[in-house]
């Protein structure tokens, strides 16, 4: 037999007290310890410092058991945990539901007899889950919880009867959709929460833009702002120019006393464009804004209803 090199035996000597060997490894192990007086020494040594008791095979199989039996029990418990959050998932979406995001809703205020009815209608594949009305002043707020539709829950309508005494202003989920006999459209609902003091506040203007329209009936644009000395002024600068100048011009009126009303110091807008080839500027004061509108522009930041009919005019 070729004689095998001791530090391959000393490698495997390990492996052989610990009974880890198969019989043919054993036999060759042992073969070479009968003649080698080094690894005979090395492995007394190690066999003494081994001081486990041998394996038993019941204990070997009892720990199979044991590991088997732990192991089923893991597994129990993550099914367990699983299951466990797909109710909660399930309850959430099927059964608990949530506060429906108000821009989601078609909300409508009716007025009649004393008596108000606020119906609505939620978006595909919600349903209503639950509807609540709490009254603060003059103010009725009505929350609308939805969840997916299920055959428990199915019904995409609500509509709720409440006494009108008192009540000015409805909102529903947060946003206002009536006050004082007006219906307040989403866009007026919008643009009412950015109202803000400063024209300085480019941020807080640049809400305002968006939601007035500006970039939806102009395209992209700039702006420039005189804030050194009053009046205060907002300049709009049009990137495009105009396709249809009358009707633009027209709501660049509109837009601008929509501006004026929102921005508490505010007291003129300007608009740079080009039309018909020229080079224009368009400026709306706050004085201009009143009389187009009728009424002083700057109660309309203090009503939403003078805010629907300003956007509305």
């Amino acid at each position: 037999m070729t004689k095998i090199p001791c530090e391959v035996i000393k490698d495997l000597l390990p492996s052989y007290i610990d009974g880890l060997t198969d019989p043919v490894t054993n036999e060759i192990i042992e073969e070479h310890l009968s003649t080698c007086a080094e690894c005979r020494k090395l492995y007394e040594t190690m066999k003494e410092g081994d001081k486990r008791p041998p394996e038993d095979p019941i204990e070997i199989e009892f720990l199979k058991v044991t590991r088997m039996k732990t192991n089923q029990r893991i597994a129990a418990f993550l099914a367990a945990t699983l299951a466990g959050i797909l109710l909660v998932v399930g309850m959430a979406r099927y059964a608990i539901g949530k506060e429906e995001p108000a821009d989601r809703i078609q909300a409508y205020v009716q007025e009649s007899d004393g008596a108000l009815t606020i119906s609505g209608t939620l978006p595909d594949g919600r349903a209503v889950r639950s509807v609540s009305c709490s009254e603060d002043g003059e103010l009725l707020n009505v929350t609308v919880s939805s969840v997916a539709e299920n055959p428990v829950y199915h019904s995409t309508e609500f509509q709720e009867i409440h006494a009108a005494e008192a009540i000015r202003t409805v909102a529903v989920n947060g946003r206002i959709v009536w006050q004082d006999g007006r219906t307040i459209s989403a866009r007026t609902a919008a643009v009412w929460e950015t109202v803000h003091p400063y024209v300085g506040d480019m941020s807080a203007n640049a809400r305002t833009a968006m939601a007035a329209g500006v970039p939806q009936y102009f395209g992209p644009f700039t702006n420039e702002l005189q804030t050194a000395a009053e009046p205060y002024g907002w300049t709009i600068i049009l990137e495009e120019p105009l396709y249809d100048r009358k009707a633009q011009e027209l709501q660049m009126d509109r837009i601008a006393a929509v501006l004026i009303a929102c921005t508490g110091n505010l007291s003129e807008v300007t608009f740079r464009y080009s039309a018909d080839g020229m080079d224009c500027t368009r400026t709306i004061a706050e004085q201009d804004a009143d009389a187009m509108a009728g009424f002083h522009v700057k109660d309309a930041a203090e009503s939403c209803a003078l805010l629907q009919r300003l956007i509305e005019y």
